[in-house]
This record gives C-alpha cells, sequence and structure tokens, in this order.
C-alpha cells in the first residue's frame, strides 16, 4: 500500500518534481490516506504503537460506555432511596401522629381516673364524717402547695384530708404525701391534717409502709 500510494509522486519527481514538491505531497497524502499513514508509521517503528493506541481508544470507549450504564443504574437506584426515604419520612410523621395522640387519650383517661378516684374517695370521707355527726366543709382538687400539686383536698370540721390518687402508687408517692401535708400545715394551723392513698391497685408492702407511716389507704 505504501508503495502504491507513492508511486504517482515518485514516477512525477523522474519528470521534474522537485523535493520540496514531493514532501508537500506525501504530507497531504499523510493527513488524508489513512493506510498510506499506517504504512509509514509501521515503516519508522510506530506501527505497533499506533495499534496498540487504538486498542487503549476501543478499551476507553467500553470503559466510558460502562461506566454510563453504571451510572444510569446508580441514578436508578438514588430515586428508589429517595421514595424510600420519602415513604420513611411519612411514617415517621404519621408515628408522631399517633403518639400525640395517644398522649392526649393518655391525659383524657388519666384526668377521667383521677376524677372519678377523686369522687369515691370523696363519698367514703362524707360517709365516715357523717356516721360521726360531721360533714365536709370544703372540697378542692388540683391544689398548688409550691412547686407540687395535691390532688384532692376535703375540709371538715376540725379536720382536713390530703388525698394523692394513683392507679398503682409506690413508696415514693407515700413520700410526696406526706412532704405535701408538712407545707399545708402553716395554712391549716389547729386542724388535724389527715394523708390519704387512694389507689386501684395498692402493693401489700406499700400499703404497710404508708400505715407505718401514719398514712391512711383507701383502695377503690
Amino acid at each position: 500500500m505504501f508503495f502504491k500510494g507513492i508511486a504517482p509522486f515518485l514516477m512525477e519527481s523522474k519528470l521534474g518534481t522537485t523535493v520540496t514538491e514531493l514532501k508537500k505531497k506525501m504530507l497531504e497524502l499523510l493527513e488524508r490516506d489513512r493506510e498510506f499513514r499506517h504504512a509509514v508509521a509501521g515503516l519508522i517503528g510506530y506501527g505497533d504503537v499506533l495499534r496498540r493506541l487504538e486498542e487503549h481508544d476501543r478499551k476507553f470507549n467500553e470503559i466510558l460506555a460502562r461506566m454510563e450504564e453504571h451510572s444510569r443504574r446508580f441514578e436508578g437506584i438514588e430515586r428508589r432511596l429517595e421514595e424510600h426515604d420519602r415513604k420513611f419520612n411519612e411514617i415517621v410523621s404519621e408515628m408522631r401522629n399517633m403518639r400525640r395522640l395517644v398522649e392526649l387519650n393518655r391525659m383524657d383517661l388519666g384526668a377521667l381516673t383521677e376524677a372519678f378516684f377523686s369522687w369515691r374517695v370523696e363519698e367514703a370521707i362524707r360517709r365516715s364524717l357523717e356516721a360521726r355527726g360531721g360533714s365536709i366543709r370544703e372540697v378542692r382538687r388540683g391544689v398548688m402547695v409550691g412547686d407540687r400539686e395535691v390532688d384532692l383536698l376535703i375540709v371538715g370540721d376540725g379536720e382536713a384530708y390530703v388525698v394523692e390518687v394513683k392507679i398503682r402508687p409506690g413508696r415514693r408517692d407515700v413520700d410526696d404525701l406526706l412532704d405535701k401535708v408538712e407545707a399545708l400545715r402553716g395554712e391549716y394551723r389547729g386542724m388535724k391534717l389527715v394523708p390519704v392513698l387512694s389507689g386501684t391497685w395498692i402493693p401489700r408492702e406499700v400499703a404497710s409502709y404508708a400505715q407505718s407511716r401514719g398514712v391512711k389507704v383507701e383502695a377503690i
């Protein structure tokens, strides 16, 4: 191929073509004819280099194609992850709303339970006072004593009942009740303060501890 491409120029050189013109035409041929360019490169030792470069170009293009495919797959995975994140955030939001609803229901239930227990204790104390010829003079609920709250305060003739209402009271509730009683002594000076612990399920050890501290136990 090399000699086929260069032969016409050699023939022309015999007919008077100058060396400068021959170089110019060979350069033009190198620019236009790929096979001629490879043949020349092979003659000067660059044929293998060019073939390796072409092979590297082919492999590089394959790598680029694989990278583009991986990029498309990654974008798909990223979209799915974003969708999962969105759904997860929706679930978290729903769980928070449910938790708030449960808290509100629990607060409402606690308020209703406390009101019912307080009424039961009030009736029990009323009957006890009336059986002794006394009566209830005042009933107060949610009385604040400093930063503490007394669930129920029933004032009779010469005595006041300080009531702590719990579903399942513990020893600490007994101690808190006695602290509240002490805090009320200044306001109800001269009266007998009777601490009362009320609940639906009062453990035996808690009841024993309360009675040992002078606390009246009222199971509902």
